[in-house]
């Protein structure tokens, strides 16, 4: 069987939206977590996007702090996903492109889960945005 590279490089970022407001610093805010990686099809698909294959990667996020979780792919259509510590579903963005970005801003510390997929190449056709 044939293995297929979705990805050459995958990056996810996770920073504090408003940590450049609390320090004083103008500009972009620092990434809190960065992930770089690949998906390939050894990967295990995804729950939701049934033929993409995913990775998990666990955060620490504090309550009432907004959040900047960001996906960037560069071979790829970007699907980003938020989870709790137990596996719900929270927030989702697919971004329509390479890109996919949410700002969630938790009511409760804790761990949660992002999880970076990609729409499988062949579902495009079917999808409107």
């Amino acid at each position: 069987m044939r293995t297929r590279l979705l990805a050459v490089a995958l990056l996810l970022g996770c920073r504090a939206a408003s940590a450049a407001a609390q320090d004083g610093t103008e500009g972009a805010a620092k990434p809190l977590h960065v992930f770089q990686g690949q998906l390939s099809d050894k990967d295990v698909p995804d729950r939701m996007v049934k033929k993409s294959p995913h990775k998990v990667h666990e955060v620490r996020l504090q309550a009432g702090k907004s959040h900047a979780l960001e996906l960037h792919s560069k071979a790829f259509e970007a699907y980003l996903r938020l989870e709790d510590g137990q596996g719900k579903p929270l927030a989702h963005h697919d971004g329509g492109g390479k890109d996919a970005q949410l700002l969630f801003a938790p009511k409760e510390s804790g761990t949660y889960r992002l999880i970076a997929t990609a729409y499988p190449k062949d579902s495009r056709a079917g999808r409107t945005r």
